[in-house]
């Protein structure tokens, strides 16, 4: 969709109703000119919106209440240092013996909440006023009376005190576009690829390495927390906020570490490239229109290690890369739409020192195949991430015979024709079934494995991998099989016996359920399973299970109960296309930790089930796809609004 045609369904989707739209961080008076055409100037409709430049709110609307943030007391700015500098339990005099220096650290802070954040993060490693007095000094020779100096200087001695080998950890960050959440995986493993991190201790890998690294630059409030796995334990995203990514960007300039190329879109980027140093290490490439082309002169790519080529426009559908020599190139990364050319297939054969590539989308899938056979010659690939670029039907057959190094391989459809020498895999997800599953028994440090299209003979091989002792270590697993073949009991029966198996999601028939699923299940997904009996004596045991999802024809009955006590951990339940169920029963005491359901397209449930009065702690109810009967009965004044009035956010519609 083009951006016109975005802004004229938006605009027809809100010409009718009442709104109120929030936007955030409208950095300029173009931005706001641009966006403004989609929203009607219907009565009783507003538009609100954060802005970190006061000029461009009162060219928004002049007359209109503008907000301006106010600065921190010095007590307030206090207890936040106290709150990100000591551990929560710390003691009253601990806390009297630092304060009074404390207290002048937040008076230079002028107020503004991110400076204090960083600098609570710097104190945390000092266990003495003396060493506090120090920082305090440091700030002390860095005040300017420009506001932007002062924020900058004391960012930058969160910087200084870093480790030397964690610097450059935190520099990469600022290759990533502003404001984006950035992969935990994706961030480590480029890290690996660049031998930034290596394996200090026996029995750590590099990627927990990495992960170690991450949570300190986090304690150090130099890095923010995106999002979290299920369960809150696992970091799955990190973001840095716009006034680091400034300070990354500055330092990464200075110290010819990295350098984002066009990302304002102020000239073209083949004059751009050319003037930039020689010597430069890594860059993040902004592709700005379509069809644009990108020429790397040899005098500059001879250098480089990252390539990072970033669709800055969702709208643009496709660029052309002209390589002509990285041979040192270690990360190289393809965001959007990509021309794959016969100078790009060449560019890679060349690439013998590449450990990082990962391709999003291709213009021409004819070119596929032809580019798969570049990958021959990467043979230090650790990361190979092609899942994106559509069903994949035939990979080189050379490939698992030379990346030995692989450590994650991400692609759709592959098919693959033997692993057992690919002993370092981590992550192979996902592939065609195929007499190689017999070699997965020989993977000890698989972690995440999916499969496709399974028929009797590959689940056969998969269940004399899994209950002869192989994939010890696997947490995720993602299977499919075949409609006319069905799962085999065998299979399921062997999965239960793995106890480190975290996240399980199956599609396709299931012709008996296990007489239990592994113990420490906190995922579960279950798709097209038909299953006729009851599955709930079954599933109400896991006793760790987060989240479960009911897909389409998982279950083929007219009624189900959930029992008292089942499911206690239980915190977010999607029902989706169960196509037979009419009657569903609540026990008082079942899922006492849920926050979340979804409802979606059961079109012969009859209502909410009356045990959702007991479920305090749910906060979030979506009915989608319904009928319209069961629609009014959850409706203020409906007949089941007494059961889930309680509930804090309750939505109703067919998205």
């Amino acid at each position: 969709m083009k951006e016109v045609e975005l802004f004229e369904k938006i605009s027809e989707i809100l010409q009718t109703n009442r709104y109120l739209v929030v936007l955030d961080d409208i950095w300029s008076k173009e931005a706001w000119d641009a966006l403004k055409p989609a929203f009607p100037n219907n009565k009783g409709c507003k538009v609100m919106f954060t802005t970190r430049n006061l000029e461009v709110a009162k060219h928004a609307d002049q007359w209109s209440f503008h907000l301006e943030q106010r600065p921190l007391t010095d007590e307030e700015a206090w207890v936040l240092l106290c709150r990100n500098a000591f551990p929560p339990n710390v003691s009253s005099s601990l806390l009297c013996d630092f304060e009074e220096c404390g207290r002048n650290i937040v008076k230079k802070c002028g107020g503004f909440p991110l400076q204090v954040i960083v600098l609570g993060g710097i104190l945390a490693s000092k266990g003495t006023v003396d060493e506090w007095e120090a920082v305090s000094k440091q700030i002390g020779t860095h005040t300017s009376h420009d506001q932007g100096d002062k924020i900058f200087s004391i960012l930058s001695l969160s910087y200084n005190e870093l480790p030397y080998n964690m610097k450059p950890l935190f520099l990469y960050l600022g290759l990533f576009p502003e404001d984006s959440l950035i992969s935990v995986n994706k961030l480590v493993r480029m890290w690996m690829a660049e031998s930034l991190i290596r394996q200090e201790k026996e029995g750590e890998t590099i990627e927990e390495v990495g992960t170690r690294y991450l949570d300190e630059l986090i304690h150090r409030s130099m890095v923010q927390i995106g999002e979290k796995s299920m369960g809150q334990k696992k970091i799955k995203t990190c973001q840095l906020h716009d006034k680091m990514r400034e300070l990354c960007i500055t330092i990464g300039m200075e110290e010819n570490f990295f350098k984002a190329i066009n990302e304002n879109g102020d000239s073209s980027s083949s004059s751009c490239l050319v003037r930039t140093s020689k010597k430069l290490r890594r860059c993040a490439i902004y592709i700005q229109k379509d069809g644009e082309q990108y020429v790397f002169p040899k005098e500059f790519t001879r250098y480089v290690r990252t390539a990072f080529f970033i669709q800055k426009n969702p709208f643009v559908t496709c660029s052309s890369i002209t390589f002509i020599d990285f041979k040192l190139l270690k990360v190289l990364e393809f965001q959007g739409s990509l021309q794959v050319k016969n100078n790009l297939i060449r560019a890679l054969e060349m690439l013998s020192n590449l450990r990082y590539l990962c391709i999003t989308k291709f213009c021409a899938y004819e070119m596929v195949n032809i580019l798969f056979k570049s990958f021959k010659n990467l043979v230090c690939l650790q990361t190979l991430d092609i899942r994106n670029i559509g069903m994949i039907r035939r990979i080189n057959q050379e490939v698992p015979n030379t990346m030995h190094q692989l450590r994650h391989f991400y692609a759709t459809g592959m098919y693959l024709s033997n692993v057992s020498r690919m002993t370092k895999l981590q992550t192979l997800y996902k592939a065609w079934a195929g007499p190689w599953i017999a070699g997965l028994v020989q993977l000890t440090n698989l972690e995440k494995l999916g499969i496709e299209d399974l028929d009797e003979a590959t689940m056969g091989l998969l269940t004399i991998a899994i209950g002869g002792g192989g994939l010890d270590k696997l947490r995720s697993l993602y299977l499919s099989y075949r409609e006319e073949n069905g799962s085999s009991s065998y299979l399921l029966e062997a999965l239960s016996a793995k106890h480190h198996l975290q996240k399980l999601t199956l599609y396709g028939r299931i012709k008996k359920l296990p007489s239990k699923f592994p113990s420490n299940l906190i995922k579960l997904s279950l798709n097209f399973a038909h299953l006729s009996e009851n599955l709930m004596p079954t599933l109400e045991k896991l006793q760790h299970l987060l989240f479960l999802h009911l897909g389409p024809y998982s279950y083929d009955g007219k009624k189900m109960v959930w029992s008292a006590n089942g499911f206690p951990k239980l915190q977010q339940l999607e029902i989706s296309s169960l196509s037979q169920l009419e009657e569903w029963t609540v026990e008082e005491g079942a899922m006492p930790c849920l926050m979340t359901c979804d409802i979606n397209n059961c079109w012969k449930l009859n209502m909410v089930p009356q045990g959702f009065k007991f479920l305090t702690m749910l906060q979030e109810l979506k009915i989608r796809r319904m009928p319209v009967s069961f629609e009014e009965r959850v409706k203020e004044q409906g007949e089941d609004w007494e059961t889930i009035k309680h509930i804090t956010s309750i939505t109703i519609g067919n998205q």
